[in-house]
């Protein structure tokens, strides 16, 4: 970071508040009401403060696409999170829920310049991420014995994001590109990581054909939202198996939603 603006804090804060001391019920073994404020701090990667050359095979020099900046400022995320914490008969089962939400400011972002500048970005801190979603796990232990227990694990998140901002003037900022001309986008009102490319031509919900060619129609432009890369939710389904002193333990990993996109279905 810059020399006069190289440090910086993050502060939280936490509490919580422990009911089931003050209930006189035997099913309850321990119940946690708690909530959470955070706010974490980044700095910038390296040498990314003054321009400087780059030597090519120690016979020149050129410059860099990316333009750099001495003036950046740390990349902040604020977070709330507030969530209730049981467990029942001995700790045999319990369940942990929690509420989310984190902003991300001043991110570190290269944004397109005129190529006239002698550069193509410009690194600058802009921008403004919103995540919020919800997290659930349940444990559970359903065989207990003097030599076999099973112990078991489910846990389950949903989390949206949305882009709340980008650098002024920009809407649309492209984070990455393939072939066909298929783009990976950060937009304003989107999730981030939204898929850009050219679609099928529709009428009423079917495929419309070329009838000179026999192949689909496609869009003339690229900026068709094709899909979005995020997962609709995602879930852990963690398992231990215990016999005496011998431990087995296998984790079923499942992910709902999230769109790819694929050469071989494009070619």
């Amino acid at each position: 970071m810059p020399e006069d603006n190289s440090s910086f804090g993050y502060p939280s804060v936490s509490t919580s508040f422990v009911f089931s001391k003050l209930l006189n019920v035997n099913a309850i073994t321990f119940g946690k009401l708690r909530l959470n404020y955070a706010e974490v701090g980044n700095g910038a990667p390296f040498d990314r403060l003054r321009d400087t050359y780059v030597i090519n095979n120690d016979i020149g020099t050129s410059i860099p696409n990316v333009s750099n900046n001495a003036n950046l400022k740390p990349e902040r995320t604020n977070s709330y999170e507030a969530g209730i914490e049981m467990r029942f008969a001995n700790n045999r089962l319990g369940f942990d829920v929690s509420y989310y939400k984190s902003n991300s400011i001043d991110q570190i972002v290269t944004v397109p310049i005129s190529a006239a500048t002698g550069y193509t970005g410009k690194l600058l801190n802009a921008g403004e991420i919103e995540n919020k979603g919800i997290e659930v796990s349940l444990n559970a232990m359903p065989v207990k014995n003097d030599n076999f227990s099973w112990g078991l694990n489910v846990n389950w998140t949903q989390n949206k994001n949305e882009v709340i901002s980008l650098p002024d003037g920009i809407e649309t900022l492209q984070l990455g590109s393939f072939q066909g001309g298929v783009t990976i986008n950060a937009v304003v009102g989107e999730p981030y990581g939204v898929i850009y490319g050219r679609d099928f031509v529709y009428l009423n919900g079917e495929k419309v054909v070329d009838p000179e060619s026999g192949r689909y129609l496609r869009t003339p432009t690229s900026n068709n939202v094709l899909g979005n890369t995020n997962p609709d939710w995602l879930m852990g389904i963690s398992n231990t198996l215990t016999y005496k002193d011998l431990a087995f333990s296998f984790l079923i990993d499942i992910q709902e939603g999230g769109s790819i996109f694929s050469f071989d279905q494009y070619y």
